[in-house]
């Protein structure tokens, strides 16, 4: 029986101890606290909630009532359901912790990381102090420190898998290409079914200009969530890379399917026709962009591109004046061009 399952048909009036359900499942005290905090933080039901508020002596009780608190928006309340917890036992890390994640979430760095090392110095093996720790460095700009604290929690529990991944966008943000690769490659490793780090591996394989790897991966990705936009976009982005351009409208094409509004992709798809010579099929995929978002100055200057290719200059001067408009210096050198011609702009709207 999971956790979960346990807590929700424990009867009115019946309570069980932290250690006596950590005996039951096999695992410490402080790992099931944290199964618990973690229970909370992912917004279960009122009936677990129920459940663990049975279970939870009395800091426990106000750590539980302040997540709560805190899943609802209620912040203030929640650290004070803290506070009084650390008043009551100032020894408790899993308090600490709280407090610091609340701390953390208001955008008190400093603050909240003073907590998670009051946690860690009473209990250096817990684990989510780690966690919160390294966000907190990372909210401060000091990766390397919040590396460091990832991979401290992995010494705890080497299995999970988020911490892998995190620490493969730290490695990916400092530039560090090959470590973020085989971090995702570890999340994945632990994850295979979750999409979100094979796109994270397939951009760092784009930022290393593994097109082929890349385009391997992100296709895996889709598998698996095939309805996430930005991620039909890039694999798009690396079939162009391998010029692949039939490929690449294929792919734009699935993505606008999942996407309609998307005017990124429905940008893409009009520079992939352009680039295989079909100016019809750029043209109106341009203009669908231009029509979803028409502050986007880079559709505004390839329609004018397109234009220019089928000698409708008046057009053209128009579509490029709107990206000059928008702030493209590409399209104020177009627009000068165009004016040498005595060209008249006409709005192709």
């Amino acid at each position: 029986m999971e956790l979960k399952e346990f807590l929700a048909n424990l009867k009115i009036g019946e309570e069980v101890s932290i250690e006596d359900l950590a005996k039951q499942f096999n695992i410490s005290e402080t790992a099931m606290i944290n199964n618990l905090v973690n229970l909370i933080e992912n917004k279960m039901t009122i009936g677990y909630i129920d459940g663990i508020r049975k279970i939870f002596r009395k800091t426990q009780k106000l750590i539980s009532d302040g997540t709560i608190r805190m899943a609802q928006g209620d912040i203030h309340r929640a650290l004070e359901d803290f506070r009084n917890a650390i008043e009551t036992d100032p020894n408790d890390p899993v308090a600490w912790t709280a407090l610091g994640g609340a701390e953390l979430n208001q955008g008190k760095f400093q603050d909240a990381g003073e907590a998670f090392e009051k946690a860690l110095k009473i209990s250096p093996d817990y684990f989510l102090a780690w966690r919160g720790l390294a966000a907190t460095k990372q909210n401060l700009g000091d990766l390397k420190e919040a590396i460091n604290a990832f991979q401290k929690s992995l010494e705890l529990v080497p299995n999970d898998a988020d911490s892998w991944y995190e620490i493969g966008y730290l490695h990916e943000t400092r530039q560090e290409l090959n470590e973020a690769i085989r971090a995702y490659e570890k999340a994945i490793e632990l994850e295979p079914k979750k999409a979100l780090y094979w796109f994270a591996l397939g951009t760092a394989f784009i930022k290393m200009r593994e097109f082929n790897a890349a385009r391997k991966v992100y296709e895996k990705g889709l598998e698996l969530e095939p309805k996430y936009g930005a991620a039909w976009n890039n694999l798009g982005f690396i079939c162009l890379q391998l010029n692949d351009l039939t490929g690449s409208i294929e792919v734009y094409k699935k993505g606008i399917e999942k996407e309609p509004n998307n005017y990124m992709i429905w940008n893409n798809l009009g520079f992939s026709h352009q680039q295989k010579g079909d100016m019809d099929a750029a043209i109106y995929s341009f203009k669908k962009a231009i029509e979803i978002n028409p502050e986007y100055g880079v559709s505004w200057f390839n329609l004018g591109f397109a234009y220019q290719k089928i000698d409708n200059l008046e057009f053209a001067l128009f579509c490029f004046q709107r990206s000059a408009q928008l702030g493209d210096p590409d399209a104020v050198v177009s627009v000068n061009d165009l004016r040498m011609k005595n060209i008249n702009p006409k709005n192709p709207f």
